[in-house]
């Protein structure tokens, strides 16, 4: 593929990303695990887009900065992740 096709698609995955980063409030506790299984499903789907592209762009600008988008959103992957994996949602459920 092109490298005209990479930049599209990485323009589709950003805007994607920004979207759910509307939609996505660290600080806001959400209502159960379902509703951090559909952040984290969608925030690796993300990820995989822009790690296709990181692989085949070749301006150093463009790489810098999206390492540094890949980086921050495996870290909110990796949050998402120990929410659900942890007692911290038993607890919100028993809150109610």
């Amino acid at each position: 593929m092109s490298h005209i096709t990479f930049d599209i698609q990485l323009q589709e995955a950003m805007q994607e990303l920004v979207k759910l980063l509307e939609d996505d409030d660290p600080k806001v506790v959400l209502k159960g695990i379902q509703e951090y299984s559909v952040l984290y499903v969608r925030y690796i789907q993300i990820y995989r887009k822009m790690e296709d592209c990181f692989d085949q762009i070749v301006h150093a600008q463009k790489r810098i900065d999206l390492r540094r988008t890949l980086e921050a959103c495996i870290g909110r992957i990796l949050e998402l992740r120990h929410v659900c994996n942890s007692d911290q949602l038993s607890s919100i459920k028993h809150k109610r």
